[in-house]
């Protein structure tokens, strides 16, 4: 299948489009043994999972050389942000972050077999150092409030955390400005009609 999908406006190299494959690939295989996406969507992994992370790269900033995604799982989208990364900004580091030691080991064995540079944190994210990073994202992990809680000690202070939420999205916003106050812009998600991509900037604890 052609990947016609453009990321900051390219086109993906054949060695990116490889490497996509290569994951799509691995997570249709593991996915039925340890659960790293519901089995109704594993006949559409390409669509409801593989560019539903893509997307997400377009609102990375040029330049930023430390990612950390939250929940990581599948992979989605810590080990595709990683990927696109080849091609986009070839020394960022990537750093993951899943506590279910099976899930952990997918995540290091698609970065080996994809050949990305990425270190998987097999611990809760509580426990967690700050890691300082420049892009956060977390995908199907939390609702905003507590979310929030999770990323913010790891969000450098200009950092930018990328968020793919569906339909209710303006609930969990409303719910998260009782207790954070936040820059955000909302954008259209590509692959579902209702589903946005939050950007959140300036996170921090209302006093």
């Amino acid at each position: 299948m052609t990947w016609t999908v453009k990321v900051r406006g390219q086109s993906l190299t054949a060695e990116t489009c490889e490497r996509l494959e290569t994951f799509e690939a691995m997570l249709a295989r593991w996915s039925p043994r340890i659960n790293l996406v519901s089995k109704s969507t594993l006949a559409d992994i390409r669509q409801r999972h593989v560019l539903d992370s893509v997307q997400l790269y377009d609102y990375v900033p040029e330049n930023t050389q430390k990612f950390a995604d939250f929940g990581s799982g599948g992979g989605l989208p810590g080990i595709i942000m990683a990927i696109l990364s080849t091609q986009f900004e070839p020394r960022a580091q990537h750093i993951l972050v899943e506590s279910d030691q099976r899930k952990a080991t997918f995540l290091r064995e698609a970065a080996r077999s994809c050949s990305v540079n990425v270190k998987v944190i097999s611990d809760r994210i509580e426990t967690v150092a700050p890691l300082g990073a420049e892009v956060v994202t977390a995908r199907a992990l939390a609702a905003l409030p507590l979310l929030f809680s999770w990323i913010s000690p790891h969000m450098a202070p200009s950092a930018v955390a990328v968020l793919p939420k569906g339909e209710a999205y303006q609930s969990e916003v409303d719910a998260a400005l009782e207790k954070w106050q936040f820059d955000l812009t909302v954008h259209q998600s590509v692959t579902e009609p209702l589903a946005r991509v939050l950007c959140v900037t300036a996170l921090s604890r209302r006093s």
